[in-house]
């Protein structure tokens, strides 16, 4: 009924990832592109410096777009969280990440590099939280607003780099 969507291809967390925007309602929907915990480590992952790009590309578009609709995310993302990616994105190093284990048995492990982690553990109400001993997937973020909460991560494998 009257809506027209552009497709935009974003690879990065798959390499067949798109990204469409709706400039009547002025919505990006970012799919797995955008996310405060995005995996590049999967098998269909494409290498963190065409990550960065289709970033880049989306950023290029954002006076067509004012909230991003992301996948796993039940509020609307600021466009700021496009910015926070790239940051996080350029800063990966392995001396700074630690490893990841993903939830499922058929992803193999990896590293995970994040900016925020105090703004993280402010929002969870936690006076300590550890990265590299406390499984990500197993935190309850229920309730974070990741559109207010500046934390990001990046989970991937050396070989993305």
């Amino acid at each position: 009924g009257g809506v027209r969507l552009t497709v935009y291809l974003v690879p990065g967390h798959t390499a067949g990832g798109i990204a469409l925007v709706d400039d009547r309602d002025r919505l990006l929907f970012s799919g797995d592109a955008i996310s405060p915990h995005v995996w590049m480590l999967l098998q269909e992952s494409t290498s963190i410096e065409t990550y960065i790009q289709s970033l880049q590309k989306l950023n290029s578009l954002s006076a067509h777009y004012d909230a991003i609709v992301a996948a796993h995310v039940p509020d609307l993302l600021p466009n700021e969280m496009i910015d926070r990616l790239i940051h996080c994105a350029e800063n990966i190093t392995p001396e700074k990440s630690v490893p990841f284990e993903p939830p499922f048995d058929d992803i193999e492990k990896g590293l995970m590099y994040f900016e925020g982690l105090d703004a993280l553990k402010e929002s969870l109400n936690l006076e300590t939280l550890d990265l590299a001993t406390q499984p990500f997937h197993m935190l309850n973020l229920e309730g974070v607003d990741f559109a207010k909460v500046p934390f990001v991560s990046i989970t991937y494998n050396e070989s993305k780099l």
